[in-house]
């Protein structure tokens, strides 16, 4: 059911779902699917009914999961302060999850709040090695905060293990550059963000042609 939700599949996903609850009506994960489901199809009131439901819950363990969903949709309301709230709370609750940390940091970096966001950044990469996200939010911060040697060295390490990470690339590229002089490196490393077809492209070559 899951994976016919996030494949695109909504619609068919939303009927099974009801169905599958129709069978099983106290299972707190199937709500939790279809509040996801109908989030995806923009029914803001029935997603919002099913997580505050879920909130009060208390046997239901997937409480971070709840909070981060709440605090997405406060952010589709424009409501930044209850979004951080929500956010917080779920990088609290468990199961560990780096998307509430990533949401979390991603509305300090907006703030330029770089050394509260660095160690969320982080903590998200921890948990999970492959979130891109979770290396270029942790090495925007660090650039923020002038530490740029140690923002290189997060994108290197990713962009090594994840050479298809695009945007590591660019930000990798970039920084070694404009702000570490290794103008050759820098060089080859845009080089290669072009040639796989990088969505900054134009704005790559000029660059590019600079440290030529």
């Amino acid at each position: 059911l899951a994976w016919l939700d996030a494949s695109g599949k909504s619609q068919e996903a939303t009927g099974k779902i009801r169905g599958f609850l129709t069978r099983y009506p106290s299972d707190k994960r199937a709500v939790f699917l279809l509040s996801v489901n109908a989030m995806r199809n923009k029914k803001r009131e029935l997603a919002l009914f099913l997580l505050k439901d879920l909130e009060k819950d208390a046997g239901f363990k997937y409480k971070s999961y709840i909070y981060n969903n709440l605090g997405m949709m406060a952010l589709h309301d424009r409501n930044r302060t209850e979004a951080i709230e929500y956010f917080k709370k779920a990088a609290k609750a468990t199961p560990d999850n780096p998307a509430p940390l990533v949401n979390l940091g991603a509305l300090y970096l907006k703030s330029r709040s770089y050394k509260d966001a660095a160690p969320l950044f982080e903590k998200a990469a921890d948990l999970d090695e492959e979130f891109e996200d979770a290396h270029l939010g942790w090495g925007c911060s660090l650039e923020g905060r002038g530490k740029y040697e140690e923002a290189y060295k997060v994108y290197a390490s990713f962009a090594s293990d994840n050479p298809e990470a695009l945007g590591v690339v660019y930000n990798s590229a970039v920084i070694l550059g404009n702000r570490l002089n290794r103008k050759a490196e820098a060089a080859e490393a845009m080089l290669r963000y072009i040639q796989r077809g990088g969505k900054e492209t134009a704005k790559a070559q000029q660059t590019l042609q600079g440290w030529r």
